[in-house]
């Protein structure tokens, strides 16, 4: 279920999960409040694909990778389905990862390529 951390300890704010997105903590009372929730959802964010580590350890957006700003309750669907997100190879887990929308180029290619 969905709420806000009703301890706020630590500076942390929580919607949905059982730890704080921002240091991990764990997070046990939870009061539901539609208010806040919706107001949170309605927050304008970058996809976390554009997004890179500062110096501070917080997320800072690059504009490389994903430009898309999106509400922050559509955030997970939408980087679930991101073309800048990051997929291991189908082919062999020896290729390590890349990007989901070249994973659509790769496949391509070898439904192309002639087996050997």
């Amino acid at each position: 279920s969905s709420g806000i951390n009703a301890e706020y300890g630590g500076g942390c704010v929580m919607f949905g999960g059982k730890t704080c997105p921002v240091c991990g903590s764990k997070l046990s009372t939870f009061v539901e409040n539609i208010a806040m929730r919706d107001q949170i959802g309605a927050l304008m964010v970058y996809c976390k694909f554009g997004c890179a580590m500062s110096a501070g350890g917080g997320k800072v957006y690059t504009g490389q990778g994903c430009t898309d700003k999106l509400r922050f309750s559509e955030r997970k669907s939408h980087e679930a389905q991101c073309p800048w997100s990051i997929v291991p190879c189908p082919n062999s887990k020896e290729c390590g990862s890349l990007l989901a929308r070249d994973l659509i180029s790769l496949v391509s290619f070898s439904s192309l390529s002639p087996d050997i």
